[in-house]
C-alpha cells in the first residue's frame, strides 16, 4: 500500500497499491467494496474530493537504460480524475512531467494541487 485516504465521512478508505491498482474498503466491516484497475504502472497517490463524487490518483513509470558507463532513469507520471459513482476516469491530466506522490483537494472540490519529482506544485481545476 502506497497510499490512502479517508472518504464519505470516513466511512470508505481509498487505498493506493504498487500493484497498479485502487481499493475501496467499508471501514465498518472491513471488507473491500470496489477495485479500480485504469493505470498501468505503480499507483503513488489518491484523494478524495469533499462530497465523495471524484477521486484523484498518480502512478509513474520509471525505466533505466544501461549505457557503457552511465545508467539513465526516465520518469513518466500520470494522474487520473475519477468518476466515484461511475468507478470510470473522467480525465487524465496532462503535461505531467516526473513523478506525483503529493495530491491534495481544496475544500470546495474546485482546485486540485499535485507535487513530485519535478520539485513544483501545479494548480489544476477540477473538472
Amino acid at each position: 500500500m502506497t497510499s490512502i485516504a479517508l472518504a464519505r465521512n470516513g466511512d470508505i478508505l481509498v487505498s493506493a497499491s504498487d500493484d497498479r491498482t485502487i481499493r475501496y474498503w467499508d471501514v465498518r466491516s472491513g471488507k473491500q467494496i470496489a477495485l479500480l484497475e485504469e493505470h498501468k504502472h505503480p499507483v503513488m497517490g489518491v484523494a478524495v474530493s469533499p462530497d465523495g463524487s471524484r477521486l484523484v490518483s498518480s502512478a509513474y513509470s520509471s525505466s533505466s537504460t544501461n549505457g557503457l558507463f552511465t545508467t539513465t532513469t526516465a520518469t513518466r507520471g500520470q494522474v487520473l480524475i475519477w468518476d466515484v459513482e461511475k468507478q470510470s476516469v473522467i480525465t487524465e491530466l496532462e503535461d505531467i512531467t516526473g513523478a506525483t506522490f503529493a495530491l491534495a483537494i481544496s475544500p470546495d472540490g474546485t482546485i486540485l494541487l499535485t507535487g513530485g519529482q519535478d520539485k513544483s506544485i501545479r494548480i489544476w481545476r477540477m473538472p
